[in-house]
């Protein structure tokens, strides 16, 4: 839910000339709750939308929300997973699982029109 959430962010965000920037929803608010996959992702993301159009881009985010927006109106967003869950301490790099959630988001995103690498 945070890649879906971070995606119509951006999407919207760059289509009417923001700039990008944020955390992760809920999980901001946790400690060690924050991991930089979120801010790579934005930035794939925000990238990857670069000339949408406004139409198209909103087209995209009604899409997204329509995945979580129930759960975020019923308050029940899930925290997800701490830093350390997330990520190998000693190297600083993704776990197995939470790289495979990332690949997960970004298909996520190439099915509903979204031209990422």
């Amino acid at each position: 839910m945070s890649f879906q959430e971070i995606a119509a962010g951006a999407i919207g965000g760059v289509a009417v000339g923001c700039h990008l920037a944020g955390g992760s929803g809920r999980r901001s608010a946790h400690i060690d709750c924050q991991a930089g996959m979120e801010a790579r992702f934005l930035a794939e993301v925000g990238h990857a939308v670069i000339g949408l159009k406004r139409e198209d881009a909103n087209e995209l985010v009604l899409t997204l929300v329509e995945k979580y927006e129930k759960t975020l109106a019923n308050n029940m967003a899930p925290v997800g997973k701490k830093f350390q869950e997330c990520y190998g301490t000693k190297r600083i790099t993704m776990t197995d699982e939470c790289l495979e959630i990332y690949k997960e988001a970004k298909e996520e995103l190439k099915e509903i029109g979204v031209d990422l690498d």
